[in-house]
């Protein structure tokens, strides 16, 4: 696993215990259900963090929106959430879900007077509940 890998564990956990609390708290009023995943979206620097050369300094980053557990067949180990995020982690990180987003992102820099950046936010988030 990786340190971003133990990072997503650790914000999926505390997403977890947080509708835990607010659950205990509505239970007497509402029907409160926890699902069993929710969608984080992960930033990835596009060089690795390496300056090639006749490269320019510059944040090229983009992103992708994960999938993670907040529970697993074992809720009490952490191990087993840690191990199921990485193994979706390492599928996800292969795709070109970040190189898409930050091309996304270039263009909606360019037409921004046409296109809202909260239009943008909304349109691309696929509901993530964390950065």
């Amino acid at each position: 696993a990786t340190i971003n890998d133990v990072a997503v564990a650790m914000v999926s956990h505390a997403i977890k215990c947080q509708l835990e609390y607010h659950a205990a708290i509505l239970d007497n009023e509402f029907e409160v259900h926890i699902p069993g995943e929710v969608n984080i979206t992960v930033p990835v620097h596009l060089s690795g963090g390496i300056l090639r050369q006749g490269e320019q300094l510059g944040n090229k980053i983009g992103g992708f929106v994960s999938s993670v557990p907040l529970s697993c067949k074992d809720q009490d180990d952490p191990r087993e959430r840690l191990r199921s995020i990485s193994r979706r982690m390492q599928l996800e990180k292969k795709l070109p879900s970040p190189l898409i987003s930050w091309h996304l992102a270039r263009i909606i820099v360019q037409f921004s007077e046409y296109v809202s950046p909260q239009w943008a936010l909304r349109a691309f988030n696929a509901k993530s509940v964390a950065v």
